[in-house]
């Protein structure tokens, strides 16, 4: 990839900033809950103990989020998706038929080749033909997303079609 046709997106630290103030901050009710209360069985603190858990985690995991955010590095030959919490994930342009944005989502369809590979068969995947990235948390709206990407994928293929 070459740095100068390179492009990096790169979630908003404003938002998860703001997950993890709203996190905080049911964590500290559950927690003034759980300590304040009497009766230790009282329906109210078992839920509040529940709530420790559920929010900590999600402060913990927004924290994760805050340091390494989640980012669309788009290149040359391909999309680099960099998640908080796995390894980098590399899609090639020409694996890509089209991107669609849906909801807080942009789906990937993946063309007939790759698709029938089984590559793309995950979670969040279909019969193995479209994939979904969430995008929610992104300071562009998910149609400009999967404008800028489809884009990309098309310079792409012009610059593969052209005789060098």
């Amino acid at each position: 990839m070459s740095a100068v046709n390179e492009q990096l997106l790169v979630a908003s630290r404003r938002k998860i900033a703001l997950h993890a103030l709203g996190a905080a901050l049911l964590l500290a009710a559950s927690l003034f809950t759980a300590l304040t209360s009497p009766d230790l069985l009282d329906r109210y603190v078992l839920w509040a103990i529940t709530g420790i858990f559920l929010f900590a985690g999600a402060l913990i995991a927004s924290i994760v989020r805050l340091v390494r955010p989640y980012s669309l590095r788009i290149g040359e030959d391909a999309l680099v998706i960099q998640r908080s919490f796995r390894q980098p994930r590399r899609i090639a342009w020409a694996d890509v038929q089209a991107f669609f944005a849906r909801g807080t989502t942009i789906g990937i369809q993946y063309d007939r080749a790759h698709a029938l590979t089984g590559l793309t068969m995950n979670s969040n995947a279909g019969f193995g033909k479209e994939e979904a990235l969430l995008v929610g948390e992104f300071p562009v709206s998910p149609d400009e997303i999967a404008a800028t990407l489809n884009e990309a994928r098309i310079r792409a293929a012009g610059s593969r079609a052209e005789p060098t």
